[in-house]
């Protein structure tokens, strides 16, 4: 289902008088009609590469007289900044040559006192360069970029594409109404686990397969509905046969080298180029 949205223009929110305003009787009506508010005033407006941007914050609006909105969401680039500023140098390119790390900050590189190069600063190129080496699992570039295809093999390289394509194009809505209902501290520990305990690892009263099922379904209908075919009719559908054998046989890619190393009590497998590994993990 898609979003209803209604974003309003207003002065600032201390200032709104609720008895005479008419902002908040729309806000609370389109709200009523299932509508998500967000609110940003005149100055957060910018013009970008002719395209108008906006700094904006999520609200719900209560008829309430001492407090009549609460915050939601905020929307903007602020604290992923601040991260990515503060977060340890992994290298620096200069003038060609790698410089190794030693433990500073890129804000120390932007405010020249970066060691090895002291008395520099950092350029955009260096930030780029540098937002590239912070491998989180989901990076938002002028694309939404998820990591989680660094262990894949041949049978994925279709499969987890076409998997978030079903979910992130058509279904987005129904997958993100269910993990919102997950708690930060849950999903955390499922992180930590899951390299352990593999689709074994719970995460809010189901193992990790038992969601994987849950996506699919989500993540098939969305590709149903994109009705992108081939030449022979086939829509998307047929890159997820990979992805339904792993989450029907419960058995991630780590899970099954490890079977093969118990049973040969080596690493020699992996120079067999032949070896076909049957519903390895995406």
């Amino acid at each position: 289902m898609q979003k209803k949205i209604l974003a309003i223009q207003g002065s600032s929110l201390k200032k709104i008088n609720i008895e005479t305003d008419t902002t908040l009787f729309l806000a609370l009506e389109a709200q009523k009609r299932g509508y998500q508010i967000y609110y940003y005033e005149p100055q957060n407006l910018s013009f970008i590469d002719g395209k108008v941007i906006v700094k904006c914050f999520q609200l719900t609006f209560f008829q309430e007289a001492k407090k009549f909105y609460k915050v939601t969401k905020k929307l903007n680039f602020e604290k992923y900044l601040d991260h990515a500023i503060n977060y340890s140098l992994l290298f620096v390119i200069h003038e060609g040559k790698y410089i190794k790390p030693n433990g500073q900050t890129f804000r120390d590189f932007m405010e020249g006192k970066f060691e090895p190069l002291k008395g520099i600063k950092a350029t955009i190129k260096d930030f780029e360069t540098h937002l590239a080496t912070i491998f989180t699992e989901v990076r938002l570039k002028q694309y939404i970029e998820v990591r989680s295809l660094d262990a894949c093999d041949w049978q994925c390289l279709c499969d987890g594409p076409a998997f978030f394509t079903g979910l992130f194009y058509n279904t987005l809505d129904e997958a993100y109404e269910i993990v919102t209902k997950w708690k930060k501290e849950n999903v955390m520990n499922a992180y930590f686990e899951s390299p352990k305990k593999g689709l074994e690892t719970e995460l809010e009263g189901k193992k990790l397969h038992e969601w994987g099922n849950i996506f699919f379904d989500i993540a098939k209908r969305g590709l149903v509905e994109r009705k992108q075919v081939n030449s022979k009719g086939n829509d998307e559908t047929v890159y997820l046969k990979h992805v339904e054998n792993v989450i029907k046989n419960k058995q991630s890619r780590a899970q099954l080298l490890l079977d093969q190393y118990k049973k040969t009590n080596n690493l020699d497998f992996f120079k067999n180029e032949k070896e076909n590994f049957n519903y390895s993990g995406f």
